[in-house]
């Protein structure tokens, strides 16, 4: 088979990373659409009892030597997301807070000693907020800022909760807009630093009623420019990630869990959506291979859509 053209690449668009689980089919399309895949390290790697203790150091270190290799010197997104980040919206001075962003400078510290060509950074750090992003919010990111101030890229979380037209109290627009003051935030506290958004592909499981569906390409497409359409002191998003857990997600569909499990009723809702997505007759190999190069070429057109001087 003759591989596909090179795609047109802007060389200084936005990067594109990718953390979305791909068939190699798709990774073979990385090139020519100018994405490279990056690393992202789970709680379940350093934290499995989820108590937001960084107390399982020598599984920490083993996990990310083996994840990292020596010579990586992308981005390391740290995915520390429960008790630990509760704390940080503590009160500043309380035990909480002091032990939270005690517990994530340890493990950040711990990491760029045993991989210094990496460039690491936590997940939804600055923490976003979809309301009341005010006075308190920049208050409450002042508490932990020694977090970002020793992270070497920021990842503010920037995913779609709302479709277009769900009900009269959301629209896209507020999504926009939330997904603008979060990258805000973001470079202000990045102080030049790589700031890369986490997107997904599909509506935020928080919305009841859309949440695991696939975004529709014109509101996906207009989701991710918005990441680039804010700036702090003329500095704005050096690119994306592209986040996704669909061999994951399927995987759980497919289990018949008993009731009453706790993960019954995530796996009913999402065998109901993969059993409307995927077609009568194409295997799940397939059917993500093409969803993902659908993705893959909606990212590649938006980022090079993005003016060079960003």
């Amino acid at each position: 088979m003759t591989p596909p053209p090179p795609a047109t690449v802007n060389p200084n668009r936005p990067k594109l990373w990718v953390n979305e689980t791909v068939n190699q089919e798709v990774q073979s399309l990385f090139g020519s659409h100018d994405a490279q895949a990056s690393i992202i390290i789970y709680r379940g790697d350093f934290d499995h009892d989820n108590n937001g203790i960084f107390e399982h150091v020598s599984l920490f270190r083993e996990r990310l030597l083996a994840q990292v290799p020596a010579s990586y010197s992308g981005p390391v997104c740290i995915d520390w997301e429960g008790p630990a980040m509760e704390g940080l919206k503590e009160p500043v001075g309380s035990v909480l807070h002091t032990r939270s962003v005690q517990e994530y400078l340890k493990l950040l510290n711990l990491a760029k000693g045993l991989r210094p060509n990496a460039k690491f950074g936590y997940y939804a750090i600055p923490l976003g907020r979809y309301y009341d992003r005010d006075a308190t919010w920049l208050a409450e990111a002042e508490g932990y800022k020694v977090i970002m101030e020793q992270s070497e890229v920021l990842f503010p979380s920037c995913y779609d909760v709302y479709k277009a037209n769900q009900n009269q109290y959301h629209v896209p627009a507020e999504d926009i807009e939330v997904n603008k003051d979060c990258v805000k935030m973001a470079l202000r506290y990045a102080e030049g630093k790589p700031v890369y958004p986490y997107i997904w592909a599909r509506w935020h499981d928080s919305n009841a009623e859309w949440g695991y569906k696939l975004i529709h390409e014109l509101e996906f497409k207009e989701h991710v420019k918005s990441c680039f359409q804010t700036s702090w002191n003329g500095d704005r998003a050096d690119g994306i990630v592209w986040w996704g857990g669909d061999f994951y997600y399927r995987g759980l569909s497919l289990q018949n869990l008993a009731p009453g499990h706790p993960l019954e009723a995530v796996s009913q809702r999402l065998r109901d959506i993969f059993d409307a997505e995927i077609p009568a007759g194409m295997t799940d190999h397939n059917h993500f291979n093409m969803i993902h190069s659908k993705i893959l070429n909606q990212l590649s057109s938006v980022l090079n859509s993005i003016p060079s001087d960003t």
